[in-house]
């Protein structure tokens, strides 16, 4: 997990997606509804955190969000630890979303991130359930 842990140490930065304006308004309406979240179970919001965004001369939207790491896919390559408990939370997600009536459009396993809690040391605390986000909206719609 040496690794794992280097690429983790970069926490609080940031990435930036250009995505049409309606996808945009799909994940900037799950971002925000806390209360939604609440409602369904979660004690945070399980989507991708969005720090800023602007409208471009081409008519997408920039929006800068927060870096997450590691996927699903990736974590369950490297060990079953936690896979139960994060199946759970990636089902939950996205029962929440079909309540809704949202599409993310293709919530496979590259699309659900972990963040892991965090030791005194700042290094992961790997005896902790981490915390499951969606990310990657671009292909986000409502019927």
């Amino acid at each position: 997990f040496s690794d794992f842990y280097e690429r983790s140490r970069n926490k609080n930065k940031a990435i930036i997606r250009h995505i049409d304006p309606e996808h945009f308004l799909k994940w900037k309406d799950l971002y925000e509804d806390y209360e939604f979240w609440r409602n369904n179970g979660f004690d945070y919001v399980p989507i991708e955190p969005i720090i800023s965004y602007r409208l471009e001369k081409d008519g997408k939207v920039a929006i800068f969000s927060g870096v997450l790491y590691l996927n699903l896919e990736k974590w369950k390559e490297m060990t079953p630890q936690f896979t139960s408990e994060l199946e759970t939370k990636k089902d939950k997600i996205l029962k929440a979303l079909d309540r809704k009536g949202i599409s993310h459009g293709h919530a496979h396993e590259a699309n659900f991130c972990l963040r892991f809690w965090r030791d005194e040391s700042g290094r992961p605390d790997m005896t902790k359930t981490p915390r499951l986000y969606l990310i990657d909206f671009d292909q986000a719609i409502s019927p």
